[in-house]
């Protein structure tokens, strides 16, 4: 009798190590699964940011397009208060509707690849370091004064909010606000 009982015993414990084992595997296989969606949703995330790079390049040569943007762009700067923007109607004096139109769509390509860079270190994709350095650099496009600042404002409503919770931060941290 002391046999069977120490037999039972040792059966419920190989089915509680069983019961952990699948549990811990499940529990693996849950993880694994939403890394798999994260880099799915990432790889999905950047192809659509190149996409949108290729078709700002290819829209970089066409100069009929660019001189429409450009008119636009000049329009709506005709409005500001030149104190509040480096572009003073002297200096939007000096440029064709073809190059505001281009400073236009450039700067639409840093905000998006800031945005991008911003959901791959949301998503874990990029170091803590590097999305430190890379958010440095593009500070600058978000400035309050520049033209990537008022391109970004007039784009503000079809960016994520994440997106516009990371100006605004870029923004108290160098004093544009």
């Amino acid at each position: 009798m002391g046999k069977s009982v120490m037999l039972a015993k040792f059966r419920e414990w190989l089915e509680v190590v069983g019961l952990f084992s699948v549990v811990l595997s499940l529990v693996f296989v849950g993880l694994q699964m939403k890394q798999s969606q994260d880099i799915a949703i990432a790889s999905q995330y950047q192809a659509r940011a190149d996409h949108n790079l290729e078709i700002t390049a290819l829209v970089l040569g066409d100069e009929p397009y660019l001189k429409r943007l450009g008119a636009l762009a000049r329009s709506d700067f005709a409005q500001l208060d030149p104190r509040q923007t480096v572009y003073t109607p002297e200096v939007l004096g000096e440029l064709s509707d073809v190059d505001l139109g281009r400073n236009f769509l450039r700067c639409v390509m840093r905000h998006k690849q800031l945005e991008n860079l911003q959901f791959q270190w949301e998503m874990g994709m990029l170091e803590e370091s590097s999305w430190r350095a890379l958010r440095n650099v593009h500070a600058l496009n978000v400035d309050t004064a520049g033209w990537c600042a008022f391109t970004y404002d007039a784009l503000a409503p079809f960016y994520r909010s994440e997106m516009k919770a990371l100006v605004e931060e870029i923004r108290a941290d160098i004093g544009g606000e």
